[in-house]
């Protein structure tokens, strides 16, 4: 469990898998292999200025740091397991 009020910031180690690799439903969907060029270390913003998911969406890449910051928040995350699951 991620705790909910600590954002976090970044992009998908890669796409999900029920999606083609060239289609960007969401923002939440961006991976660091949609990007040009794909390199984890840094993202050039002029290089991807024509990024945009199919669904509108009100952020626009490399518009402002606040439209970056809401491209980048990552939504926290809960798993639940039943413990009969994790037992032998």
């Amino acid at each position: 469990m991620e705790r909910p009020g600590q954002p976090r910031f970044g992009l998908d180690d890669a796409p999900p898998s029920d999606l083609p690799a060239d289609e960007l439903p969401t923002w939440n969907d961006l991976s660091w292999q949609a990007l040009t060029p794909a390199d984890p270390r840094y993202i050039q913003v002029a290089a991807n200025a024509g990024l945009s998911p199919t669904n509108p969406q009100a952020a626009v890449f490399g518009k402002s740091a606040a439209d970056m910051a809401a491209i980048l928040y990552q939504s926290p995350v809960l798993l639940a397991r039943h413990a009969s699951e994790m037992l032998p």
